[in-house]
């Protein structure tokens, strides 16, 4: 039972540091496009 739940627990952490890896680019992608688009929108309207 020991040997099935080492696999496991490893392919878990892998995932989540997959996940944290993602979210942080998400949340870079994000603020950068808002970046953009609060620029455009007082370039326009500013």
């Amino acid at each position: 039972m020991q040997k099935h739940e080492e696999p496991r627990r490893d392919q878990g952490a892998e995932e989540r540091k997959r996940q944290r890896v993602l979210t942080k680019r998400l949340l870079v992608a994000i603020v950068l496009l808002g970046g953009l688009l609060t620029t455009l929108l007082v370039g326009r309207f500013g």
